[in-house]
């Protein structure tokens, strides 16, 4: 959160707050956005990076949020879109999107229903889309049943898909390359607006 003179941030770090406090001598915070004495209207931007969601009740933290800016401010969300051709395609697999601690899932539309409802005006709406996706093998994979296959080839049958032995396959395959790399036609699908 910025305001006039200082840098606010809400972290749950504590090592992370501390150290912005001795470092950079900012005023940070930690806690959850119900818990802290933020006062009314005394901000003019509120950046958030992949937190909404993983809230419970998303409208109320928005509606929180409108109440916080000064007249005029902005808020700026970036957060998957389940709406995008690889949420499309892939489904379950995108791995992006689909993690147990998601909590609520937006597409460009119902995230701007819910912003409205709040009081907030959309002022502009990107989604962008990366040529280059360690996951897009991964997803593929899955989608087309084959995830078995490729824990074969990874040394890990039966159990869960390790880590490092994906990224290392994923370099030195030309072909899992190719695809995490250079298949995706990331430029077109951004333009398109059906980026992640």
């Amino acid at each position: 959160l910025l305001n006039e003179k200082r840098i606010q941030r809400i972290l749950l770090c504590r090592p992370a707050v501390d150290w912005a406090r001795k470092e950079w001598n900012l005023d940070v915070r930690a806690g959850h956005l119900e818990e802290l004495d933020l006062g009314t209207a005394g901000f003019d931007a509120i950046f958030m990076h992949h937190t909404l969601e993983h809230l419970r009740e998303p409208d109320r933290v928005l509606a929180r949020l409108h109440a916080l800016l000064r007249p005029r401010g902005i808020v700026y969300q970036a957060l998957p879109n389940h709406g995008s051709l690889k949420a499309r395609l892939f489904e379950r697999h995108w791995v992006y999107g689909v993690q147990p601690g998601h909590l609520s899932l937006f597409t460009p539309a119902t995230l701007a229903r819910l912003l409205a409802k709040a009081g907030f005006e959309v002022l502009e709406k990107r989604t962008f889309s990366s040529k280059a996706d360690p996951q897009l093998y991964y997803a593929l994979m899955a989608r087309t049943g084959r995830l078995e296959k490729l824990k074969e080839r990874l040394g890990c049958a039966g159990r869960d898909v390790d880590r490092e032995a994906y990224v290392r396959y994923i370099t030195e395959t030309r072909l899992a390359f190719w695809i995490c790399n250079r298949a995706w036609p990331g430029k077109l699908v951004q333009a398109l607006g059906l980026g992640e």
